[in-house]
């Protein structure tokens, strides 16, 4: 019996064209940019947006050009620690 916190393969597609999908217009890019940088076929990214079918392949080469959205705020810079001396 398959448990209810599995999800189907279907599920994971569905999230999978979302997710690209809302990458590509957080940063801007049309389909056919993001398609460029991939390397893949507009029509191939079409698919994969509305169906999330793909190779593996295609996923890596789509992940990898498309990065994270820019950040709204800029990271809080970290404070260095002081200098302690070794514990003994």
């Amino acid at each position: 019996m398959a448990s209810r916190h599995s999800a189907r393969p279907h599920d994971h597609a569905r999230a999978l064209a979302e997710r690209v999908r809302a990458l590509r217009e957080a940063r801007g890019w049309t389909r056919e940019r993001l398609a460029k940088e991939a390397g893949i076929a507009v029509g191939t990214l079409a698919r994969l947006e509305r169906e999330g079918a793909t190779s593996r392949a295609r996923s890596a080469r789509v992940a990898r050009a498309t990065p994270p959205p820019p950040q709204r705020h800029p990271p809080r810079p970290r404070r260095p620690r002081p200098n302690r001396p070794p514990a003994r």
